[in-house]
């Protein structure tokens, strides 16, 4: 299966977090949304985006929706 393999560091990229599988589809679907959520709290935040399968991934668009803190 295709996966994409999602990590978050908190500290500017020094460690990050264990990763988040998310399925990416079957070879040949060529167009598939993936939404993850809940990230936390942190500052200088930077994602690590690996891709797993035999498969090619482009990645066309990145969208954040932040809000402050204690909202």
């Amino acid at each position: 299966m295709n996966q994409i393999e999602v990590s978050v560091s908190k500290n500017g990229g020094h460690t990050f977090s264990d990763p988040r599988l998310v399925a990416a589809g079957e070879t040949g679907e060529f167009v598939k949304r993936l939404i993850l959520r809940r990230w936390g709290i942190g500052h200088h935040i930077v994602f690590k985006i690996r891709v797993t399968g035999d498969f090619r991934a482009n990645l066309m668009a990145a969208y954040m929706q932040t809000e402050p803190a204690g909202q």
